[in-house]
Parts: structure tokens; sequence; C-alpha cells
């Protein structure tokens, strides 16, 4: 009974949020004049190493609206103090550089899934605003598309963008304070640009001190800038007025309701056309959906109530648990298996002992039964190792399984509580420590679980529980005694893996401090773009170089999933594509109206 009427609240609560976020409530309409339901069209597609291939894929259909959903509402609005990545909006109002080959994904060759962008593999690249150049090894040359415009609003009015919009937003990018580049790549720094200059309206000249900073920003520039009008804060704004979130990008903010919904709109001059049809002579411009929509639900069991009776088209991010539920009650939803973007990892400060001791860090590790937990805790749903990478099918190239990887790796993956008691013995604590752990409260039980694990051999956790804030300033400034229970960020990354290991990075929370880091970020630079394939390589090395270490208590990945009704088409259950494309992937998906009528929605 209790299930019921929590059934019956969530969905007045979905109600009452589509009321709230829906103004005049007029119904989209889908133009059937372009395509006819299901028509197809034969194509030819170039794979990722150069050979060609020909399939059989559907013509799309403009129109309609697509309604999804977000866990929390958008936390950063304006680019020019932060990460671009981080502003909720700007994958959807603004452009970069280069991004994401839509055609290698699985709607076209297959190359990639796109589960968490192109991993640092530049044949998975492809312009975007520019195509670009390399006159020497010591420079670019951007040329960006004639014609490109800013969204018809106030401040930018429509107006054409040019080389000088594009050095406006690399200038405050690398010279801003809480910016990426900025941070990243400080004065000093050898792969900085040394300039960044306009040449004419549509050319960008950038300057570096070497071949291997050429390299390494061409993908650091190219896909995790985007381009803002510069009068957006010359005017004397910025984007917290949500109004002035203005771009290039196909998606127009229309509507905003703070903690209810965002609202965005076809860019009707938006430059862009499907690479997939290029083959067959037709050409097809982006978006093709009239309107998405996100409403922001922060109640989990909300939303799957909103997915489950068809409010929302398709939901990413759903838990193994809620998976299984809706797989039976609701036969029609489509699912895509992953992988979080993140794997929690224990680890305390290798300067500080116990834990500068790769014995006891070994130890902690195998007593843990982390078989157990993938199919007891997890009931199967979660693969042993997971960080720095999953065995999903982006990272087939980087990823290393367990029985490849060399002795000293599976032994701290295989459950040997004995051998861990010898272990603690030969660093000298034969009687174990004591040690405090920082956490949250959504990670806690899985630690209950360490804590039983640790207690057999003599180790014993207490559990530090902070509420989200607070616990986010102690992992910021490594202000934990003991250990931390924190994420293990990087496995998305195209060129910085070396997050969790970097000397003075925030997410570094072991202070790991080794030779080896430096040297893979060199490595990085010099092949990403000469050579992908042995930065992929390099990748895969530096993967099982860490886990060698140590460095921390490294905990099975566990599954999640994307779903979607069949009428919405083209998604395939991507996440994310290009370097910081987490959403721009909307313009090329769309709705099937007249299938969702004929299955009752």
């Amino acid at each position: 009974m209790k299930k019921i009427i929590w059934l019956v609240i969530s969905c007045l609560m979905i109600i009452t949020l589509i009321m709230t976020s829906c103004g005049g409530g007029e119904e989209e309409t889908v133009d059937e004049d372009e395509v006819d339901e299901g028509e197809t069209v034969s194509v030819t597609l170039t794979r990722r190493d150069g050979t060609s291939m020909t399939r059989t894929v559907e013509k799309p259909i403009y129109g309609g609206t697509i309604m999804t959903a977000l866990s929390a509402d958008y936390n950063q609005w304006d680019p020019y103090n932060t990460q671009t990545i981080q502003v909720g909006h700007m994958q959807l109002t603004s452009n970069e550089l280069i991004g994401g080959d839509w055609t290698l994904g699985p709607q076209g060759t297959g190359d990639t899934d796109w589960a968490l962008g192109w991993l640092g593999d530049m044949k998975l690249e492809a312009p975007e605003l520019c195509d670009w150049e390399l006159p020497d090894d010591t420079t670019i040359i951007w040329n960006l598309q004639k014609g490109v415009k800013f969204q018809d609003k106030e401040p930018a009015n429509g107006r054409e963008m040019t080389a000088d919009d594009i050095v406006f937003n690399i200038n405050y990018q690398f010279n801003n304070q809480g910016c990426w580049q900025a941070g990243e790549y400080p004065e000093g720094n050898p792969y900085r640009p040394t300039s960044w200059t306009a040449l004419d309206r549509y050319t960008v000249e950038l300057k570096f001190q070497s071949h291997d900073a050429q390299s390494l920003m061409l993908p650091e520039i190219g896909d995790n800038i985007y381009v803002s009008p510069p009068e957006v804060w010359s005017s004397g704004g910025d984007m917290n007025d949500w109004t002035k979130a203005i771009g290039s990008g196909p998606w127009v903010l229309t509507d905003y309701i703070t903690g209810s919904s965002i609202t965005y709109t076809k860019n009707p001059d938006y430059f862009e056309t499907d690479p997939i049809y290029a083959s067959a002579g037709e050409s097809y411009r982006w978006p093709y959906l009239d309107t998405l929509k996100y409403l922001v639900i922060p109640d989990a069991s909300t939303r799957i109530a909103a997915l489950r009776t068809a409010e929302l088209d398709f939901l990413q991010s759903v838990g193994r648990d809620d998976t299984a539920v809706l797989k039976s009650s609701v036969p029609d939803l489509q699912w895509k298996q992953g992988f979080a973007m993140v794997t929690n990892i224990a680890a305390g400060k290798l300067t500080q002992p116990p834990f500068d001791d790769i014995r006891v860090r070994q130890a902690l590790n195998m007593a843990i039964n982390k078989q157990e937990m993938v199919d007891d805790y997890y009931d199967g749903e979660a693969a042993l190792i997971g960080y720095p990478f999953p065995p999903g099918e982006s990272w087939v190239k980087v990823y290393t399984p367990f029985e490849k990887q060399p002795k000293e790796v599976q032994e701290i993956f295989t459950y040997n509580p004995e051998q861990a008691k010898q272990l603690l013995a030969d660093a000298g604590y034969p009687d174990g420590f004591k040690t405090k752990i920082t956490c949250t409260a959504a990670t806690s039980d899985e630690l209950s679980l360490i804590k039983e694990y640790w207690a057999d051999i003599n180790v014993e956790l207490e559990l530090e529980v902070l509420e989200g804030g607070a616990w986010s300033g102690v992992w910021m400034s490594h202000g934990y005694e003991g250990m931390i229970y924190a994420p293990g960020l990087g496995s998305w990354a195209g060129v910085e893996q070396d997050m969790m290991t970097r000397p003075g990075f925030f997410a570094n929370i072991s202070e790991i401090d080794a030779p080896r880091t430096q040297e893979f970020k060199a490595q990085l630079a010099k092949y990403v773009l000469d050579d992908p394939d042995k930065m992929l390589a390099a990748k895969k090395e530096y993967a099982i170089w860490e886990l060698q270490q140590a460095w921390g208590v490294f905990m099975p990945a566990p599954y999640q999933y994307n779903a979607w009704y069949p009428w919405v088409r083209n998604f395939e259950g991507i996440n994310w594509t290009g370097g910081a494309g987490s959403w721009d992937w909307t313009k090329a998906i769309w709705i099937d109206q007249k299938m969702k009528e004929s299955m009752g929605h």
C-alpha cells in the first residue's frame, strides 16, 4: 500500500512540474513533409582505420519535443571564471572548435559507443566551428567556418562569429582565475600557448614553445573551450542572467524555472548538417527536434516514476535496482549498460604513516573480498576492476582485464586476509592499527562492508560521515585525517588521465608524487596528435602502473544504465561525444511521434 501511495504522490509531483514548466501548454507537432516515417537510405562511411563500410540508416524526422530529467539544477551558469564544461547549458547553447566525429559512433561505423567521450583518441575528432592547419611544429591555424551566427538574442542579436570572438574566449580561459586552462597551464607552463592572434576575420593563429605543446593544445583548446560572444560581458552583465546564456549552438535557452525546468528550443540559424547522410547526397540540418526540455527532479523515485509513465522520453544514469524493476514492468524501454563516470577509491596520504608503506596499502586491498562484493552487494551488476578504466566498449584499447594484469595487480583484487595480515606485520603493524575515513551518507553502506572486512585483519575503521558540501570542502583541501572515500577521476579524460596522481592537483587524494607521472604527461603530449594509437598504448601502460602502486583501495565499478523509449530515434544510449560534449548529441536525435501515439502515449 505504501508503494502505491508513493507512486500516486510521485505522479502528482511530475504533473505539477510539467504544468508549472509548460507556459501556454501548446502541443508540439511533427513536420511530416520532410521525410516519411521509417524511410531509409544507404550511406557509405569511413571507419577509424580508414576503411569504408556501407549501411542502411533511417532518415530523420523533424519536429516535436523530447523530455528528460536532471537530478539537480544547474549550479554554474557563467563560464567567465570556471571550466566551461561545468556550465550546464554550454554544450547546448554553444560550440567548440572541434568535437566528436558523429559518423564514428553507433549511429555510424560503430568505432565507439560514445560512453564517455573521445578518451584522447584524435582519430575520433572532427571539425566543428573550425578546421585546422599545422604549418610548422609550433603553430596551429584555426580556420573558422564562414556564416556561423550567434543566436538571435540580446546582446549578440544574431551577428556572425569572427576570429576575434575565438581569441577573446581563448584569452579569458587561459587568464581568468577558476578557468580550467588558466589553472592547468598557467604562465611558465611549457605547454601553454605563447600567443593567440586573429590574422583576419576567419583565421586564428596560435604559437607554442614546442611541437609537444602544439600537439597537446590542439585538443585542449579545440575540444575544451566553448565560444561565447564577448558582448555578454562587455555590455555589463554575465550569464548568471540566464537570458544571456548565448552562443552559436543548436539550442536556444528559452525558459528557465529555478529548481523546476530548463527549456531549449531549436536554433533556426544553426550551421551544422548531419554528416551521416553526406555520402548519399542528402543534407539534413541539425537539430531535428523543435524543443528539448529538462525537468529538475532531485528525488530518484520520482524520476523513475516519470520514466515509467512515459512523462520522460529517456533517462540517463538509472541504477541497477531500478533497472531490474523497470525491465520487468516496462518492457517497451530500451537499455544501454554502462558505468558511472567515476569509481570510488579509499585512500590515505602516502606522505604519512601507515599509508607511506606499499605493504599496508596492498594489505588493505587484499583484505576486501571484492569479488564477493561484485556477486552479492552488487548482485553481479559491477566490474571487478573499474579504475582507471572500466571494461566498456569505449575503453577496449586502454583496459587490461584481470587475467592479463601483472601478478602484483591481480593480488590486490584477490581476497587473501592471511596474506594481508602478514604484509601488515612485515610493515611493522602486527596488531593492526586504527584509522578514520571521511565519506558521505551515500557511500556509508559500502564503507560499512569495508569496515567489517578490515576488522578481520585488526584494522579498526571509524566512519566520519559528512553532508555533501562539507565533504567536498575536505576533499578539495585534503583536510581529512586518515583516509577519504572519493571518486577516482579521469576515466573519461583525454589528456588529463593523470588527475589522481598529479602532484598538487586536488584529485590526488593519496598525494602520490612520482616521476612516472611527468613522464606520462610527456607521452600524452608527444603522441596525442602524431600517433593516437601510441597514446592509447601509453594510457594502458600507465593504468597498470597506477594499480601496481596500490596508492588507494580500488573498489568494483557498478553498472548503470541509460533507458529510452523506442520513439526516441538515433539515440542508442550514448552519453558523451568528443572531449566536452556531454549533451551536444541531442542535436542529432529525433522523435517518431506516430510511434509514440501508437504505443498509447
